[in-house]
C-alpha cells in the first residue's frame, strides 16, 4: 500500500506538484512571486533602452565634455539644426572654445528637473551647478536651462539650449552666457 501511494505521488506532473507546494507554503510562494516580479521589473528598467534614459545620458555627456574642455564632444551631441539666438552649430563651435578658455569649468553637475518626451522631440528644464576658474580664484555658478532635443537616426541631440537664469538672475540669452563664461 505504501508503494502504491509513492507511485501515485510520482505520477503527478511537475505543474501539479508545484501547485501543491505553493498551496502548502503560501507565504513563501508569495515572497518568491514578489521577488520574481521585482527582478523582472529591474531587468526591464535597466536593460530596455528608454528615451528618458538616453536624453539624460545626452545631457550628462554634454556636461562632462564641457568640464573636459572637449568642444568636439559637445558638438557631437548637438543637432545639425541647432539654432539659438542666431547661433547655429558652427558658430557655437567657434564661441565655445573661447568661453571655456576664459573661465574653464573645473567641475559641473546637471540634473534634469522636468522632462516632456513626444514623438522624436523632447523638452526639459536642466539645473547646472558648476565651479569655474582656477581652484583658488574660481567661483560657483548655478544656472537653469530650457533644453529641447530631437531624435535623429536613433540619437538624441540638443536642438536648443536657452539659459533662463544664472545665479538666480535672468540672463540675456546664450550669447551673454558664453560671453560671461557661465
Amino acid at each position: 500500500m505504501a508503494d502504491e501511494q509513492s507511485c501515485g505521488e510520482r505520477a503527478l506532473p511537475a505543474t501539479a506538484r508545484f501547485v501543491l507546494l505553493a498551496r502548502s507554503h503560501p507565504a513563501v510562494s508569495l515572497a518568491l512571486l514578489a521577488g520574481g516580479a521585482a527582478a523582472i521589473y529591474f531587468l526591464v528598467v535597466r536593460l530596455w533602452p528608454s528615451d528618458e534614459r538616453e536624453i539624460r545620458a545626452t545631457v550628462s555627456a554634454v556636461t562632462q565634455s564641457v568640464v573636459e574642455g572637449n568642444v568636439e564632444g559637445v558638438l557631437e551631441r548637438v543637432s545639425p539644426y541647432f539654432l539659438e539666438e542666431g547661433l547655429d552649430k558652427h558658430m557655437l563651435g567657434v564661441l565655445l572654445p573661447r568661453a571655456l578658455s576664459r573661465r574653464p569649468v573645473v567641475r559641473a553637475t546637471a540634473s534634469v528637473r522636468q522632462l516632456d518626451v513626444g514623438a522624436g522631440r523632447a523638452a526639459s528644464k536642466v539645473d547646472v551647478q558648476s565651479f569655474h576658474g582656477e581652484w583658488l580664484s574660481g567661483g560657483f555658478a548655478w544656472s537653469e536651462w530650457l533644453v529641447t532635443l530631437e531624435e535623429i537616426e536613433g540619437r538624441w541631440l540638443i536642438r536648443t539650449a536657452t539659459p533662463q537664469r544664472v545665479n538666480r538672475r535672468s540672463v540675456g540669452g546664450l550669447r551673454a552666457v558664453l560671453a560671461l563664461g557661465f
